[in-house]
């Protein structure tokens, strides 16, 4: 009984995991461009993106671009 319970909880867990998104697919969903992109993000205007541990990689936070975007319409 206890290790259905266990299997559930670590089944909500990643429900709530963020997609990482790589550049391009930022570039796709936004339609902005790269550099466009960083410059919005040094400004605070566009969220930032966060390195993955142990490499160079940067990614971005589907939810984070997701609320961006909708803020975009509410203005």
């Amino acid at each position: 009984m206890e290790h259905k319970n266990t299997s559930k909880l670590k089944k909500n867990k990643c429900q709530n995991i963020d997609k990482a998104m790589r550049i391009q697919e930022v570039i796709e969903r936004v339609a902005i461009s790269r550099s466009k992109i960083y410059d919005l993000s040094n400004k605070n205007l566009f969220p930032k993106p966060f390195k993955v541990k142990g490499t160079k990689m940067v990614r971005w936070r589907e939810s984070e671009i997701q609320n961006w975007l909708e803020a975009q319409y509410d203005e």
